[in-house]
């Protein structure tokens, strides 16, 4: 598995954990299944919404990581879809900081008529340092260390 899919893997298992007593179904982002049927509860899907390497006067190799959260609600509960989005804030933030989150911030909430379902996109950021390998012609990104307390990624 490469480092991205470690850290989208890692970050939705520790969702999952957290938010399974509140009736929230987490996934790695986009299953086969995912909008194919309208969902009975919550449902939470963790991505990729982009990944930069801005360069640093200092040589370090820095990593800036935008997490995407897809959340989908059913029609039978329209408020869900912010009460998960808070659920999601207090996992990842005001919890001891655990995965080095710097902001979290949503859209607006959207009805998906093929579900039919809401739908509510987030996106967190991330900051880390990477490490190329040292033959770097086309060989794929070593690893990322993204700063974090108490969870290693």
């Amino acid at each position: 598995m490469d480092e991205l899919g470690r850290i989208r893997k890692t970050l939705a298992e520790y969702l999952a954990e957290r938010l399974a007593g509140d009736n929230i179904r987490v996934m790695e982002q986009y299953p086969a299944n995912w909008r194919q049927v309208p969902p009975e509860s919550a449902c939470v899907a963790v991505g990729f919404a982009g990944v930069a390497f801005p360069g640093s006067p200092d040589g370090i190799n820095q990593a800036k990581l935008t997490l995407r959260f897809d959340i989908l609600c059913p029609v039978s509960a329209p408020n869900d879809c912010h009460k998960v989005f808070e659920k999601l804030c207090g996992a990842l933030i005001c919890v001891r900081g655990q995965f080095g989150v710097g902001g979290i911030s949503c859209g607006e909430i959207t009805y998906e008529r093929g579900l039919p379902a809401f739908a509510l996109t987030a996106n967190a950021m991330l900051s880390g340092l990477f490490t190329p390998p040292e033959d770097a012609q086309g060989v794929p990104l070593e690893s990322i260390l993204v700063k974090t307390k108490g969870v290693s990624i």
